[in-house]
């Protein structure tokens, strides 16, 4: 019934369920100081490469796309902060997956503080849902890797996700959900699963998450604003895989804080190890690259992908905290939905913007023809590339002499993507000349494919 009565979850949806209150018993702000707006690279150069052009200025460019919140800080100063469609410095609104990061930091916590011993602990030996049948295999690493094997994938089921979403009862989902694939194998990216270690991580501190994040984050970081946690009852569960609600400023501390290798005012909150681990990009065994404790690693894909040291958290509807620990830059999206953006790729470039200035290399938006072409791998599979129209590329694997083929869309300057089947092209330019791609089908090694012959002619100049 909340499905069909609220329909689309929404930023503001902590005022139709029960929450637990964060206090911020110790307010210290991020800027005491009066912070001056610094003037940003036009809007027209860091979201070159979306499906929809819209050279404005700033505020009328994030007005237009429902930004509600839209926070630049470089070296712990405030370069640009500013509010719209109803939202302000102290309102909290529902941050929805950007919520897993503060879990899987509780569990760095509880970790480093011997309530849990290692990631390879087994799920069932704290929540007994899962001590039965093929859940008895799932470790602590594979719900907080997204490769639980649970058979409830987020972008796969939107109706169960749904249900999980409006549930009063989320022990009564836990304990029906069956395993789809071995634990450890695949990843998918699954919102259950960070319910789960979240009912790990107070079966083994005996403690609710909100008091928690109370002891271990907000009071010793100074939050500036009370949190709250949306529960599925009065007497239930909080809602840990998405279900916080807080001020812009609040997640910026977070972002911070990471930036900081985990320390914060002297005192380490974080293990420094944890928060290093983050970025590594070349770990498999059914992880994917691209995902890691809870933050993403496909950025602003530019060069080899394994070269990457930025991440970010997302949330449904557009709400994004983005960390650049090279060029110590932090940047916060929220809005009311997406607004046509792919913020992901749009704040990568303006953080490149910000670090190096423009690019004059070759790109797939400016130099389309460079990239046409067929491309083989050394097992003899090809991939042919072909500039459609405007932002649409089409690509026919050739396997076996069976063909299939896909549409995709600019991600970077030297990225494509299908979103829908999560999977994306990288590729490898050495001292501005075009060697081959990377094709990465999101749950594996990316093949390597060596460019084999000359493009296709093309009108795109």
């Amino acid at each position: 019934m909340k499905m069909v009565y609220l329909n689309n979850p929404s930023i503001y949806d902590q005022k139709y369920f029960p929450n637990e209150v964060i206090l911020a018993a110790n307010p210290q702000s991020i800027c005491d100081t009066k912070c001056k707006d610094v003037a940003l690279p036009a809007t027209k150069y860091w979201t070159k490469f979306q499906d929809i052009n819209l050279d404005l200025p700033l505020e009328q460019f994030l007005e237009k796309t429902n930004t509600t919140a839209f926070i630049v800080m470089r070296n712990d100063s405030l370069l640009y902060e500013n509010y719209f469609n109803g939202n302000s410095i102290e309102k909290q609104n529902i941050v929805f997956s950007i919520t897993k990061v503060f879990i899987t930091s509780l569990l760095a916590i509880a970790i480093d503080e011997g309530h849990i011993k290692s990631l390879d602990q087994k799920v069932g030996e704290f929540v007994g849902a899962y001590n039965v049948g093929k859940k008895k295999l799932i470790k602590i690493r594979d719900v907080l890797q997204m490769t639980s094997g649970i058979d409830q994938g987020d972008y796969r089921s939107p109706i169960k996700v749904g249900q999980t979403y409006y549930s009063n009862n989320l022990d009564n989902i836990v304990s029906k959900i069956q395993v789809g694939v071995p634990s450890g194998t695949k990843f998918e990216y699954k919102s259950i699963d960070t319910q789960v270690l979240g009912m790990v991580i107070e079966a083994a501190t005996g403690k609710e998450v909100s008091e928690l994040l109370y002891e271990k984050i907000w009071k010793p970081m100074g939050m500036e604003y009370d949190a709250y946690f949306t529960k599925d009852s009065v007497d239930g569960n909080e809602r840990m895989y998405g279900g916080m609600a807080l001020t812009s400023r609040d997640i910026l501390k977070l972002g911070m804080l990471y930036q900081k290798k985990g320390k914060w005012n002297g005192k380490q909150i974080i293990p420094e190890d944890w928060v290093n681990s983050i970025t590594i990009r070349n770990e498999h065994n059914g992880k994917w690259w691209g995902y890691n404790k809870g933050w993403w690693l496909e950025t602003f894909v530019d060069g080899d992908y394994l070269d990457g040291t930025d991440f970010y958290a997302s949330g449904y509807q557009g709400q994004y905290l983005y960390i650049n620990p090279v060029s110590n830059l932090i940047i916060l999206r929220q809005g009311k939905n997406p607004g046509g953006i792919r913020w992901y790729t749009a704040i990568g470039h303006l953080s490149k913007l910000m670090t190096h200035g423009e690019s004059k290399k070759i790109n797939v938006v400016d130099h389309p023809n460079q990239f046409e072409g067929t491309y083989v791998a050394e097992n003899g599979h090809q991939v042919i590339l072909k500039k459609e129209k405007e932002n649409l590329w089409r690509a026919t694997f050739i396997k076996d002499q069976k063909k299939r083929k896909y549409n995709f869309k600019s991600h970077s300057s030297l990225a494509l993507t299908n979103e829908r089947k999560l999977n994306l092209i990288l590729f490898d330019v050495e001292n501005g000349k075009l060697k081959g791609l990377n094709f990465d089908p999101s749950v594996e090694k990316p093949t390597y494919y060596h460019k084999e012959v000359e493009p296709f002619l093309s009108s795109n100049k």
